[in-house]
């Protein structure tokens, strides 16, 4: 196909300019191109082939940080170094993967060094059929020892991907299946990764980024994660995984009378103040329990008269060291509210 008078222009831009104006070129057509990503790998075949026979290490990092032809992506991908290889399977669409599959295109076999893979699954747009793969534990990545799994999941919490709801904007059966798929795989970790202390902190670690799984009955799972204790007073290992499990489950009179303060906790985040009209009466009988998950409950500070009653419970609250933590608690809080919902604050002087 014959290239256009903007392309042989552009090329001999590209041939000639600076190499910070030729990352910022690439940068600027990378957020262009970013709302069709499937397509995304057939522009800038001619310029970014220009670009690489340069042989510029500045150029070359902006071709793996915002580059989008496969057959450059490769060529850097073979013979650089670890940090330019990170930079490509955190940056290129679908960390290099075919659109379609599992076939990984930078090489004959998906990367096994735990810094790659680290890389390549914070990556936000991976398809979720690679990320489906990845949490069953599916061919290509059935070869991960425990050690690297861990590794490669504490990296997927921190991937935007994991915390953003579905856009349905455009409805398509198949497409909201299989996104809500990924979240339902990473909640089900749960129900078989090994109980131990590490894989609690881990999977917390994982779900508390994690948009909640739709469809999906907690309480076999909550019961798999308890764990001794020298005191009745001490929090376990399990404490807060359990909590964040309980955020499946309806924030309901049931929820509210479990004997496990992890759920307890999980209630006074979420509830309603409409569905419990004297909820402020739940500081009388679960102290510390209440307040402390109470404060990050967002419809608690959604009306100013149960902002006020939560500040008032704040400064009521036993402080025996004079430190007043729960009432700094209450401003930190409030302080990121008015940042996140400046909306609900209209009404206050």
């Amino acid at each position: 196909m014959a290239l256009t008078t903007e392309e042989i222009i552009e090329g001999a831009f590209l041939e000639v300019c600076p190499p910070s104006e030729a990352v910022e070129w690439l940068k600027r057509k990378r957020e262009s191109a970013s709302k069709t990503p499937l397509l995304m790998r057939d522009d800038n075949k001619y310029q970014e082939e220009i670009l690489y026979l340069r042989n510029d290490a500045f150029i070359e990092f902006g071709l793996a940080r915002y580059g989008v032809n496969t057959d450059v992506a490769q060529r850097i991908y073979e013979r650089e170094h670890l940090g330019i290889r990170c930079t490509l399977l955190f940056s290129f669409p679908n960390g290099g993967f075919h659109s379609f599959g599992d076939r990984f295109l930078f090489h004959t076999s998906v990367p096994a060094d735990i810094q790659e893979l680290c890389a390549l699954f914070s990556n936000s747009t991976l398809s979720d059929n690679i990320l489906i793969k990845l949490l069953e534990r599916k061919a290509p990545f059935d070869f991960l020892s425990d050690e690297m799994f861990e590794s490669t999941i504490i990296a997927l919490a921190k991937n935007p991907r994991m915390s953003t709801p579905y856009d349905d904007t455009h409805l398509d059966g198949y497409s909201d299946h299989t996104y809500h798929k990924v979240f339902s795989c990473a909640w089900q970790l749960a129900a078989v990764v090994p109980v131990t202390p590490r894989w609690a902190n881990v999977l917390y670690y994982l779900l508390n980024a994690c948009h909640p799984a739709r469809g999906l009955d907690p309480l076999e799972m909550i019961r798999r994660w308890y764990f001794p204790t020298e005191s009745a007073d001490q929090v376990d290992a399990g404490y807060f995984l359990r909590s964040r499990l309980a955020d499946l489950l309806k924030a309901d009179k049931a929820l509210l009378g479990a004997s496990d303060p992890a759920l307890r906790s999980s209630f006074y985040r979420r509830f309603r103040p409409t569905d419990f009209p004297s909820w402020f009466k739940f500081a009388e009988s679960d102290g510390d329990q209440f307040l402390d998950s109470a404060l990050h409950n967002p419809n608690l500070w959604r009306a100013e008269t149960d902002r006020e009653t939560l500040s008032r419970l704040s400064w009521n609250h036993p402080d025996p060291r004079s430190d007043l933590m729960m009432v700094n608690q209450f401003r930190a809080v409030e302080g990121r509210m008015r940042q996140q919902h400046p909306e609900w604050f209209n009404g206050d002087e």
